[in-house]
Parts: structure tokens; C-alpha cells; sequence
């Protein structure tokens, strides 16, 4: 069968991400995978039928390992004080009293009882004290599970510890750490700090303190050298990948030995071998990053199938690459490094002939400069779309002029170091022309930098967007051809696109509905109100205790995530961190036409600072209270409850009583926005009978005792009720408060359960979704969509049957091509 390991690393992902998302009942996934297997054998036999079963071995093949991969002893141990030994296997440091540390535990102890324990876990040390590789350490203290992430789309630091083999984490200091021994590192260990430690010291010895950060992340892979500045000016030119080891480096690396080894007059065999030796041996002494590996495989057997005179399928080779990292560590696949890796090295293979062909048609020569370059702009436009939310318009530019110069430096650095060994003279000779070189290359970044508003947002596209990109990037360029069917069919199929298009954007203009997103900001508010027209936000969280910023590291992305880079308005209810501060970053990243108050208070630097920044950005500041109605459009308004209009900060003892009190009326449906109102002035409405039957409340000040009375919860009786509480030593949400509402048959959800909480409301009604759910069962699935799966199952028995008897018939050794899913690639 022509490419078996494309083929199979399909349905091997697809395995990965249902394990990741579903809860996996592992005995029966192994009996399948047993009756997949004895079927596979009588199919081998007979010679028919055997390619459908390879299909779903490989799927259930991929839940499995990636099940047992997630599998950890460290986690029963959650929220339980322990004590732990273990060895300390790497170390992160921070700052002069914060360390991190991945220690490899070997033993457990609780509740009196000993258990043997092997599993890496992190520790956050917070101590002056620096522990050292190997040591072995004694830690008390209780496990935790890594904070995952509880709003779409957004950084999962749960996920990302788990693609490190890590479960748990531990918070402790020197009380709590006791240094069993001082270990001695292994040989290998002390190959690698000595190797590390020899490159540092020459390129500190013959480069300035910025080139030589620069050449030791990109020699040595760790991007921990660099400082925020730098990282983000190459991030903004989409000159990210330079500065990690990946393909590019490996590739220039491999045929600088290559090509010295041929010029000492070594044959091409052995020149081969040693060259590959030579990457391998690398690999390890920096760690073998995914994308080293990727890249090193790729080498190995491109290099070693020309020993051995076979013919070499790009295609089928990366796909061997990935699946053999996979089986390694399934859940790289939600690794960014890793989809970068791969995708702009399939880029290069499926598109690159393409686009050379089409600009060959005016230039030559610029077919040959540009169609690798454009290969990869294309191909990874939708996964940095999805993790980044930004294209940076200059790469093309910065690329092509930039990337020779970084690869010839990086020959240059090679050859310094070699030098090094033999002449201190000479090394620093080459360092000061590396300097020039370098200092020449800041230059114009620093230039390029300058067009960096020119990048464009781009919202994280959902996978079945990102494969019609795909699919329409295939068909544009020929790569998939449809003009193989007669001229009918082909009619036919333009028609039926052309009606699909048409059907989806009136859809999509005719949609009416309000769409209300309570996003998870710990201890602080944030909704976010989408209608029709209008995108506005009510509060933007904060950070009482701490320095994480709510408003830079999740409001934020979160908007850029969903494409928004503009609103209408922003409500803000009252000037405590929990409300407000996550507005200046919004401010200051994205456009803003109003900002509505209820008050002003001098006193306040929270205000005094938005109103600043507000000012510096032409933004308008509305101030609104009790009586005023704010029309958005035929299905949705705005009544303020609150505050009053002669009260300011000024005379009035608790500024919570100041909270906007806004009530959203959408599609007949009333919500009921309340910032942090306390007993008085839930008291005052009632009496005034300024409020009525509510369907959906944003319960007051988190869930405090001081708020939601039972006069008001007994007036309004809210179907639903949305509590904006994390983990807080204030006590919210208090016990007698949830009892109120529950008396009352009121829904509950909660930000710190629930995670984002969204509310779709039109004509029909409410629709609830939570983001943090249960995970699904086999069984649950098979029960709500069995008919559904049913004619999936064929559907794709079918298409993948068709496949393979498209690829074996029509497929030549000449030929690298890739039809029916990703179309003919050349190479």
C-alpha cells in the first residue's frame, strides 16, 4: 500500500484528540482493538478488506496509548497533604525567590502507608535557596492539579504540563524541602550542562551581551536566554521559528558537515553516516526538542534511503515522523512547536511545486526565491491564526531577507566554536565579523519592527474552517482537481457550492439572537453581549491579590480569539480591581467607541486611570444612572437601576452601592446586571418597585451574604442565576445565599464549576452552554447519535475505500502525489 503511514496517522490523531475530550472505558477499547487485530489477520489471509480495518485499528490504537499516557498514581493523591522523595531532574529559574523544578518522585507517603511512585512532578519553589540537578530532595506539602484552562480556546496549562509527561504540582519553601543528598549528575547529564556551559562560555567570550543570547537560543534551543523585548519584536515578524532549533537549523547544520566532510575527499557514504551521527549526538546534548527529532528523522531517512538506493516518498516519511513521535508522546500533538514543525514541512513538500510553477510563468528566478517561502506563509496561516491571532504582514519581507543571513550566521557560529579549540585569536576574529553580522540583522528588525501595526487580527478559526482552507488552497492551486469529472458533474458541483455559499451567508446575516458570555476571570466580573450589531462588555475583571493581569492575559485573548478587535461599549459597573482593571489593557490593544459610568471618583487611581487612557484614545465617557434607557437596537435595550443621580463617591460610605444596575431586555427576556449592590440598594428597588420578574440575574458581589436578599430574590424569582466567583478567601459564595435561590427553583452556575457561561437568547428561548462539562461517555454518545453514527460510520468506510483504490490505482513511483484528501504533490 502506496504511503501506509499517511494513511494511518490520520485516524492515530484522530484517537488522540477523542481520548483527550471523552471519558475512556479502557477494557473495552482493548477488546476492540483485539477484534480489530484478529480481523486484520483473517483479512491478511483472504487479501480483501484489510485497509478499513487498519483505518480504525489505528483510531482505537490512538485512544489507548493516549489513555494510559494521561494515566497518573500522583493524581489520587490531589488536595492531600504528603510527603514525597524524589530526585530533581530539571530546574527554571525566575527570580531570586522563585524557582521551578521537575522532580522524578520515586517514593510517597500518606496516612502512614509507603507507596513506590514513579512520575515526574513540578515543583514551585519559593525560597532563595537554588536546588541543584540531582539532588535528592524530601517534600511536604499538598499535591495539585495544574490550573486548566476554563474559557474556549485559551493557553490549557493542565494540557501543557501533561505533553511534558507531568500531572501535579506542588507550592512550597525551604521549610517544607529537605535536601536528602547532593547527587552527582549521570555522565549524560554531565555531558550535557558541560556541553551547554562550553557553548555559553565561548559565545559570551567573542559576542556582545544581545548576539550572544540571540546565537545561544538558537544553537541551544532554549529560548530562556532571551528577554521579552526580543522574543516579541521576532514574534510580531513572524521570525519566531529562527530562534528554536528546528528543521532549518538541523537541515543547514547537516549540510555543513556534509559538504566539509566531501571537501576533506570522504565519500558520500561516509559522509552521510558521520553527518547523521553528528545530529543525533546534538539532539541529545540540547535535550531533543519535537521539532529536533521531527527534523533528525526526516534527515535519517532521507540520507539513509539513498545508501540503500531506495526511493524516497517526502510524504510518507514526515508522516513516519510524526507518528513515531506520537508513539513516544501522544499529546505533542497539541504541542504548538510541534504543528508549526509539521505543518510547514508538509507545506513545503504538498505546495512548493505548485507555487513555483504558477510564478515561473513570470520569473524564474523569483519561482526559485519565493515559492518555499510562500509554501509555508500559506500553509501556516490557519495554526497561527488559531494560537496567535495575529499574521504578521511583513514576514514575506522579513523572511526572505533575513533567513540567509541567519543561516549564515548560524555556519559562522559553528565555525567560531570549532576555532575555539584550536586558536582564542582566530575565534575572536570570527566573533567580531558574527557581531557585525548580527548587529547589522537587529538593525533591520528594528526597522521591520516599526511596520508591526500593519499586523492583522485573525480570529482562531474552529477545525472544519481550517479545512475548508485547506480544501479551497488544494483546489486553487491544482493540487486537488476537479476538472477529472465530465463537464455535468462539474457543473453540478460549482452549482451546489454556489448554493451552499449563498444558503450560509444569508444565515448569517438574518441570524438574530443575543448571545451573553459570563467569562471565567477568577474573584472578578466580566460578560461579554453580543447581538446582531453590537459587541459590548460589562466589567473586565481584575486581580485584587496578585500581579496576573485578567484584563492582558484573558479578556483580552479571549476577544482576539473570537475575532473581535473592536467594541461598542464597555460598562463599567464600579472601580474595584475585580471590575475594572482588566479595561486598560483593552484600552490600549483595541479599538473602543464608548465607556459608560455611573459615577466619578478623583480619588480613585483605577479611575483616574481610565479616564486617562480613555482620553489619550479619542474614546467617549458616558455617564449614566437610575431612569436612563440605552436603545441598541429593535430586540434589545438597556434600563439603568442604578446608581442614583445625586449620589457620588463623595456621600456614600460603601462605593459597591454605587454599581451600575443595568437591565438588558432581549427578545421579550430580561437579565439583570448588578455589579456588586448591596442589601441598601436592593432594598430601594424593591420598594420602589423598580424591578420585576427577572430571568437570568448576575448574582450581586459574587455571592456575598451582604447581597441578594431575600425580598429580592423572592421579587424577581430569576429562572437562572450566574455567580462570577473563584477561589477567594472572602467566602463567596455564601451557603445562606445559594439556599435562596435554590428555594426558588433558580438554576445555578458558577464560573469557578462551570467555567464560561454562555447564554444564547432569541424568539424560541434560552439556550445554556457551560465549557466546563462532565466528559462524555462510549455510551452516551452512542445513545444520543446512534443513527448519526451510524451513517457516518459508512459514509467514511466509504470515502476512505474510494481513497485507497484512487491513491494504489492512479499513484506512480515517479510521482509523489497525494489525492482525494490533499490532492498530487511533486517533489
Amino acid at each position: 500500500m502506496k504511503r501506509l503511514f499517511f494513511i494511518l496517522i490520520i485516524p492515530f490523531i484522530i484517537g488522540i484528540c477523542i481520548s483527550v475530550s471523552m471519558d475512556i472505558n479502557t477494557n473495552l477499547i482493548t477488546l476492540i482493538i483485539a477484534l480489530l487485530m484478529l480481523g486484520l489477520l483473517i483479512s491478511y489471509f483472504l487479501n480483501r478488506g484489510y485497509t478499513l480495518l487498519l483505518f480504525f485499528l489505528f483510531l482505537f490504537l490512538g485512544i489507548i496509548m493516549t489513555t494510559n499516557s494521561l494515566q497518573s498514581e500522583l493524581a489520587y493523591f490531589v488536595d492531600k497533604e504528603i510527603v514525597l522523595e524524589g530526585v530533581v531532574q530539571s530546574k527554571t529559574i525566575f527570580s531570586e525567590t522563585k524557582s521551578t523544578y521537575v522532580v522524578k518522585v520515586e517514593k510517597l507517603m500518606y496516612a502512614d502507608k509507603v507507596y513506590r511512585i514513579e512520575e515526574k512532578m513540578l515543583l514551585n519553589y519559593y525560597d532563595r535557596q537554588v536546588l541543584d540537578l540531582n539532588d535528592e530532595v524530601r517534600i511536604r506539602g499538598v499535591l495539585l492539579l495544574p490550573k486548566e484552562n476554563t474559557n474556549p480556546g485559551l493557553f490549557n496549562y493542565r494540557l501543557y504540563l501533561q505533553t511534558k509527561k507531568i500531572y501535579t504540582t506542588l507550592n512550597a519553601n525551604s521549610t517544607y524541602v529537605d535536601i536528602i543528598s547532593k547527587g552527582e549528575l549521570s555522565h549524560g547529564m554531565l555531558l550535557r550542562v558541560k556541553f551547554k556551559e562550553r557553548i555559553k562560555g565561548i559565545l559570551d567570550t567573542t559576542l556582545n551581551e544581545k548576539n550572544s543570547n540571540i546565537m545561544n537560543s538558537i544553537v541551544l534551543g532554549d529560548s530562556s536566554f532571551l528577554d521579552d523585548e526580543t522574543g516579541t519584536r521576532f514574534r510580531e515578524l513572524g521570525l519566531s521559528h529562527i530562534l528554536a532549533v528546528s528543521g532549518l537549523h538541523i537541515g543547514i547544520i547537516y549540510m555543513f558537515i556534509s559538504k566539509a566532510l566531501r571537501l576533506l575527499s570522504i565519500d558520500k557514504r561516509k559522509s552521510i553516516v558521520v553527518a547523521l551521527i553528528i545530529i543525533w549526538s546534538y539532539g541529545y546534548l540540547i535535550g531533543f526538542p519535537a521539532s529536533v527529532l521531527r527534523s533528525s528523522i526526516m534527515f535519517s531517512l532521507l540520507s539513509l534511503s539513498s545508501l540503500v538506493y531506495r526511493r524516497y516518498d517526502s510524504i510518507n516519511t514526515l508522516s513516519l515522523a510524526a507518528f513515531l513521535l506520537l508513539l513516544i508522546k501522544p499529546l505533542w500533538i497539541y504541542d504548538v512547536g510541534f504543528q508549526l514543525s509539521f505543518v510547514a514541512t508538509a507545506s513545503i513538500i504538498i505546495l512548493t511545486p505548485r507555487i513555483k510553477w504558477l510564478i515561473s510563468i513570470y520569473s524564474k528566478k523569483g519561482a526559485k526565491l519565493l515559492s518555499t517561502l510562500f509554501a509555508v506563509q500559506i500553509g501556516l496561516l490557519p495554526v497561527l491564526a488559531y494560537h496567535f491571532n495575529s499574521y504578521a504582514v511583513m514576514s514575506l519581507i522579513s523572511n526572505l531577507i533575513l533567513i540567509p543571513i541567519f543561516s549564515f550566521s548560524l555556519i559562522l557560529c559553528l565555525v567560531l566554536i570549532l576555532m575555539s579549540l584550536v586558536s582564542i585569536n582566530l575565534s575572536i576574529l570570527l566573533g567580531f565579523l558574527l557581531n557585525v553580522i548580527l548587529d547589522f540583522t537587529n538593525l533591520i528588525i528594528d526597522i521591520f519592527y516599526n511596520f508591526s501595526f500593519l499586523n492583522i487580527s485573525l480570529p482562531s478559526l474552529g477545525i472544519g474552517y481550517i479545512l475548508c482552507y485547506y480544501l479551497m488552497i488544494f483546489i486553487c492551486l491544482r493540487i486537488i482537481k476537479i476538472d477529472v469529472f465530465k463537464p455535468k458533474i462539474n457543473l453540478l458541483i460549482y452549482y451546489y457550492l454556489i448554493i451552499v455559499s449563498i444558503v450560509s451567508f444569508v444565515s448569517f446575516i438574518t441570524i438574530s439572537e443575543t448571545t451573553l458570555e459570563f467569562i471565567d476571570v477568577g474573584q472578578g466580573d466580566s460578560c461579554l453581549v453580543s447581538t446582531r450589531d453590537k459587541v459590548f462588555l460589562i466589567d473586565a475583571g481584575g486581580n485584587i491579590f496578585g500581579d496576573f493581569d485578567v484584563g492582558e492575559r484573558i479578556v483580552l485573548p479571549y476577544l482576539l480569539k473570537k475575532g473581535i478587535n473592536k467594541l461598542d461599549a464597555i460598562f463599567i459597573t464600579h472601580f474595584h480591581e475585580d471590575h475594572a482593571e482588566g479595561v486598560i489593557p483593552l484600552i490600549n490593544n483595541i479599538r473602543i467607541d464608548n465607556i459608560f459610568i455611573g459615577y466619578e471618583d478623583n480619588k480613585n487611581y483605577l479611575y483616574k486611570e481610565i479616564m486617562y487612557s480613555a482620553n489619550k484614545y479619542n474614546i467617549k465617557v458616558n455617564k449614566i444612572s437610575e431612569g436612563d434607557l440605552i436603545h441598541i437596537d429593535n430586540y434589545n435595550k438597556i434600563e439603568v437601576l442604578n446608581p442614583l443621580y445625586n449620589v457620588s463617591a463623595d456621600n456614600i460610605e460603601n462605593e459597591n452601592n454605587l454599581s451600575l444596575a443595568l437591565i438588558l431586555k432581549s427578545y421579550g427576556k430580561s437579565i439583570f446586571f448588578t455589579g456588586d449592590i448591596e442589601k441598601e440598594v436592593e432594598y430601594r428597588m424593591v420598594n420602589d418597585n423598580r424591578i420585576n420578574k427577572i430571568d437570568v440575574i448576575k448574582v450581586p458581589h459574587h455571592g456575598s451574604s451582604t447581597s441578594s436578599t431575600s425580598e429580592l430574590v423572592n421579587k424577581i424569582k430569576p429562572s437562572y442565576a450566574v455567580i462570577q466567583v473563584g477561589k477567594n478567601n472572602f467566602g463567596h459564595p455564601n451557603d445562606e445565599v445559594l439556599e435562596r435561590y435554590r428555594q426558588i427553583g433558580t438554576q445555578i452556575f458558577r464560573n469557578d464549576e462551570n467555567g464560561l457561561i454562555r447564554f444564547k437568547i432569541d424568539k424560541e428561548g434560552i439556550e445554556i452552554y457551560t465549557y466546563i462539562t462532565d466528559k462524555v461517555t462510549f455510551n452516551d454518545i452512542i445513545e444520543k447519535y446512534r443513527y448519526e453514527l451510524l451513517y457516518m460510520i459508512i459514509y467514511i468506510g466509504i470515502s476512505v475505500f474510494l481513497c485507497i483504490i484512487y491513491i494504489d490505482c492512479y499513484s506512480t513511483p515517479e510521482e509523489l502525489q497525494l489525492k482525494c484528501c490533499i490532492g498530487i504533490c511533486k517533489s
